[in-house]
Protein backbone atom coordinates (compact mmCIF):
# COMPACT_ATOMS: atom_id res chain seq x y z
CA UNK A 1 0.00 0.00 0.00
CA UNK A 2 1.04 3.57 -0.64
CA UNK A 3 -0.46 6.80 0.67
CA UNK A 4 -1.10 9.08 -2.30
CA UNK A 5 -2.90 12.03 -0.75
CA UNK A 6 -4.46 13.58 2.32
CA UNK A 7 -7.89 14.99 1.52
CA UNK A 8 -9.16 18.16 3.18
CA UNK A 9 -12.83 19.17 3.01
CA UNK A 10 -13.50 22.85 2.37
CA UNK A 11 -16.34 25.15 1.35
CA UNK A 12 -14.06 26.45 -1.45
CA UNK A 13 -11.59 23.72 -2.47
CA UNK A 14 -9.93 25.88 -5.12
CA UNK A 15 -9.17 28.74 -2.71
CA UNK A 16 -7.69 26.37 -0.13
CA UNK A 17 -5.66 24.57 -2.81
CA UNK A 18 -4.31 27.92 -4.06
CA UNK A 19 -3.23 28.80 -0.52
CA UNK A 20 -1.29 25.55 -0.08
CA UNK A 21 0.11 25.70 -3.63
CA UNK A 22 1.54 29.13 -2.79
CA UNK A 23 2.76 28.08 0.66
CA UNK A 24 4.38 24.80 -0.45
CA UNK A 25 5.33 25.69 -4.01
CA UNK A 26 3.44 22.64 -5.33
CA UNK A 27 1.64 22.75 -8.67
CA UNK A 28 -2.07 22.14 -8.98
CA UNK A 29 -2.53 18.86 -10.87
CA UNK A 30 -6.33 18.51 -10.97
CA UNK A 31 -8.67 21.49 -10.83
CA UNK A 32 -12.38 20.72 -10.95
CA UNK A 33 -15.22 22.65 -9.25
CA UNK A 34 -15.52 20.11 -6.41
CA UNK A 35 -12.03 18.54 -6.40
CA UNK A 36 -8.49 19.99 -6.57
CA UNK A 37 -5.18 18.15 -6.10
CA UNK A 38 -1.62 19.28 -5.42
CA UNK A 39 1.45 17.09 -5.86
CA UNK A 40 5.08 17.86 -5.11
CA UNK A 41 7.20 18.14 -8.24
CA UNK A 42 9.55 15.38 -7.06
CA UNK A 43 6.72 12.92 -6.48
CA UNK A 44 5.28 11.59 -3.25
CA UNK A 45 1.99 12.02 -1.44
CA UNK A 46 0.11 15.21 -2.11
CA UNK A 47 -2.90 17.12 -0.88
CA UNK A 48 -6.41 17.01 -2.27
CA UNK A 49 -9.32 19.33 -1.51
CA UNK A 50 -12.96 18.38 -1.87
CA UNK A 51 -16.11 20.49 -1.67
CA UNK A 52 -17.96 20.25 1.64
CA UNK A 53 -21.15 22.28 1.24
CA UNK A 54 -22.08 21.87 4.92
CA UNK A 55 -18.60 22.62 6.26
CA UNK A 56 -18.48 23.99 9.81
CA UNK A 57 -15.04 25.27 10.84
CA UNK A 58 -13.47 23.94 14.02
CA UNK A 59 -12.39 26.32 16.76
CA UNK A 60 -8.96 27.12 18.25
CA UNK A 61 -8.38 26.75 21.07
CA UNK A 62 -11.04 24.12 21.60
CA UNK A 63 -14.28 24.93 23.34
CA UNK A 64 -16.87 22.56 24.82
CA UNK A 65 -19.53 21.67 22.25
CA UNK A 66 -17.68 23.40 19.40
CA UNK A 67 -16.49 21.62 16.25
CA UNK A 68 -13.15 19.91 16.85
CA UNK A 69 -10.30 19.37 14.41
CA UNK A 70 -9.88 15.86 13.04
CA UNK A 71 -6.34 15.75 11.63
CA UNK A 72 -3.22 17.75 11.00
CA UNK A 73 -0.38 17.93 8.50
CA UNK A 74 3.25 18.40 9.43
CA UNK A 75 5.33 20.63 7.18
CA UNK A 76 9.01 21.21 7.83
CA UNK A 77 10.46 24.72 7.48
CA UNK A 78 13.98 26.11 7.70
CA UNK A 79 13.22 29.45 9.37
CA UNK A 80 10.29 30.24 11.69
CA UNK A 81 10.14 33.95 10.96
CA UNK A 82 10.43 33.49 7.19
CA UNK A 83 7.84 30.68 7.17
CA UNK A 84 5.41 32.77 9.22
CA UNK A 85 5.95 35.74 6.91
CA UNK A 86 5.43 33.58 3.81
CA UNK A 87 2.27 32.09 5.30
CA UNK A 88 0.78 35.48 6.14
CA UNK A 89 1.74 36.81 2.70
CA UNK A 90 -0.18 33.87 1.20
CA UNK A 91 -3.27 34.75 3.26
CA UNK A 92 -2.79 33.17 6.70
CA UNK A 93 -3.22 35.03 9.98
CA UNK A 94 -1.30 34.35 13.19
CA UNK A 95 -3.60 33.03 15.93
CA UNK A 96 -3.88 34.94 19.20
CA UNK A 97 -3.53 31.72 21.21
CA UNK A 98 -0.16 29.97 20.92
CA UNK A 99 0.09 26.57 22.65
CA UNK A 100 3.76 26.83 23.60
CA UNK A 101 6.92 28.88 23.12
CA UNK A 102 8.73 28.52 19.82
CA UNK A 103 5.70 27.86 17.61
CA UNK A 104 3.33 29.98 15.58
CA UNK A 105 -0.20 28.74 15.08
CA UNK A 106 -1.62 30.34 11.97
CA UNK A 107 -5.06 30.26 10.39
CA UNK A 108 -5.27 29.63 6.67
CA UNK A 109 -8.44 29.67 4.58
CA UNK A 110 -10.59 27.08 6.37
CA UNK A 111 -7.55 25.51 8.06
CA UNK A 112 -4.73 26.24 10.45
CA UNK A 113 -1.16 25.19 10.90
CA UNK A 114 1.68 25.52 13.39
CA UNK A 115 5.18 26.74 12.64
CA UNK A 116 7.56 25.53 15.37
CA UNK A 117 10.82 27.39 15.84
CA UNK A 118 14.06 25.57 14.97
CA UNK A 119 15.07 23.36 17.84
CA UNK A 120 11.70 23.77 19.54
CA UNK A 121 10.48 20.75 21.42
CA UNK A 122 6.97 19.87 20.31
CA UNK A 123 4.97 16.98 21.65
CA UNK A 124 3.96 16.03 18.12
CA UNK A 125 6.69 16.72 15.58
CA UNK A 126 5.77 18.73 12.58
CA UNK A 127 3.34 21.39 11.74
CA UNK A 128 -0.37 21.43 11.91
CA UNK A 129 -2.66 21.92 8.94
CA UNK A 130 -6.28 20.99 8.44
CA UNK A 131 -9.87 22.12 8.51
CA UNK A 132 -9.73 22.28 12.29
CA UNK A 133 -8.37 24.45 15.07
CA UNK A 134 -7.63 22.74 18.36
CA UNK A 135 -5.02 22.25 21.05
CA UNK A 136 -4.74 18.71 22.41
CA UNK A 137 -5.02 18.65 26.22
CA UNK A 138 -2.14 16.15 26.24
CA UNK A 139 0.16 18.96 25.16
CA UNK A 140 0.17 18.34 21.42
CA UNK A 141 -1.35 20.38 18.69
CA UNK A 142 -3.78 18.81 16.30
CA UNK A 143 -5.58 20.08 13.27
CA UNK A 144 -5.21 20.23 9.55
CA UNK A 145 -3.25 22.56 7.34
CA UNK A 146 0.16 23.60 8.58
CA UNK A 147 3.88 23.88 8.76
CA UNK A 148 6.17 22.19 11.25
CA UNK A 149 9.74 22.22 12.22
CA UNK A 150 11.09 19.34 14.30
Amino acid sequence: MKLTSTVLGAPDPHALAEFYATLLGWPIRTDEPEWVTLRPAGGGAGLSFQLETEYVPPVWPPAPGAPQMQLHLDIEVDDLAEATEAATAAGATVADFQPQDGVRVCFAPVTFFVVPDQGAVVTRPGMTCAPSRRHDPGGGVTGSGGIDRP
